[in-house]
């Protein structure tokens, strides 16, 4: 299938992630993306020995095509996700196609970031732009094991959370910024310009070795510019539950 899309053979043999409960296969035609790529899902590559058979893999083909006009094109298993995007999207649509396949995966997926404190998974369930990313990023730099980013997975039977170590997206000059290791890494042209997608050990942190976590507390971010400071508060079980199911996709 990639090489019908490509017109010919993709430039090396497929990377691997591990996405969820689902091993992905992400094929291209270009050796800049591929080495990108590369580096920015490294918490996401799968072991050498984690086979999986072939109808269990899903397939990820990255087409990059020239015809004076540069554009980009996604398949997912052969089908057409978007096949006109711009170079400095390719790389974070890549990211939400990962996403999808996380939250549309077996479990109870809610909208979150979450670290492992004390053997256990904090969740921070929230809209987009609430802080969930940056208080996970924040705590993973302070020591707390990451454990994921934009999709948290709960076993329905086991209530215990999954990881999805996937890179976090972070803005140009937001408050995690300052602590990438090495930032001319980063904002990378043609493919990062004003986000980039930093893998947490970037942040000096480190990933959970756990393979599922119990859930020992639930805290919903809400950024407010005007404040000082930062205020912790209590809320009850049923407005938790209803903030809760708002995270729920």
């Amino acid at each position: 299938v990639a090489e019908d899309i490509f017109g010919g053979p993709p430039v090396e043999e497929p990377l691997r992630v591990q996405v969820g409960s689902t091993p992905v296969d992400i094929y291209t035609n270009s050796e800049a993306f591929a080495d990108l790529a590369r580096v920015r899902f490294v918490d996401l590559l799968a072991a050498e020995e984690a086979a999986a058979p072939d109808d269990e893999v899903t397939s990820m083909v990255v087409r990059r095509r020239d015809d004076g006009w540069v554009d980009w094109g996604i398949w997912r298993d052969g089908e057409p996700m978007e096949t006109s995007l711009a170079e400095y999207y390719v790389l974070f649509h890549l990211q939400w196609e990962l996403n999808f396949l996380v939250l549309n995966g077996p479990g109870d997926a809610v909208h979150a970031a979450a670290v492992e404190i004390d053997g256990a998974a904090v969740v921070f369930p929230g809209s987009s732009g609430s802080g969930k990313t940056t208080l996970a990023g924040f705590l993973a730099h302070h020591g707390a094991p990451f454990v994921a980013d934009e999709a948290v997975v709960v076993d329905p039977d086991t209530g215990r959370a999954r990881p999805f170590p996937r890179p976090l997206g972070l803005r140009r000059g937001g408050p995690l910024e300052e602590m990438i290791e090495d930032r001319s890494r980063f904002f990378r042209e043609p493919f990062e310009r004003d986000e980039a997608l930093v893998p947490v050990h970037s942040l000096r942190g480190k990933v959970t070795m756990a393979q599922s976590l119990e859930v020992g507390a639930l805290v919903f971010p809400s950024y407010d510019p005007r404040s000082d400071g930062a205020e912790l508060a209590e809320i009850t079980p049923s407005a938790a539950f209803e903030r809760l199911c708002a995270s729920a996709p």
